[in-house]
């Protein structure tokens, strides 16, 4: 069988102090013209070992919408 795989891809906490270069939303953050969150998830997307990937992030939506349409991505709202 395939793995399920699990992305993390959270912002930091309001009042965690932060990341004063990528702000709060990282994933999306772009490294080389691309949302730094791509990368892994292309990597997971290649593996043949893996089938369906969970992105965890505080903001579903806006992850969403800069990701290709995929049936085995899916999205799970995580807290603060």
């Amino acid at each position: 069988g395939r793995w399920s795989a699990l992305l993390l891809a959270g912002a930091r906490p309001k009042g965690s102090g932060g990341d004063r270069l990528l702000g709060g939303d990282k994933a999306l953050t772009p490294v080389g013209g691309v949302p730094m969150i791509a990368r892994p998830l292309r990597a997971l997307r290649d593996s043949a070992a893996v089938g369906d990937i969970t992105i965890l992030t505080q903001q579903p939506e806006r992850l969403r919408s800069v990701l290709p349409s995929d049936p085995h991505l899916h999205f799970e709202r995580s807290e603060d």
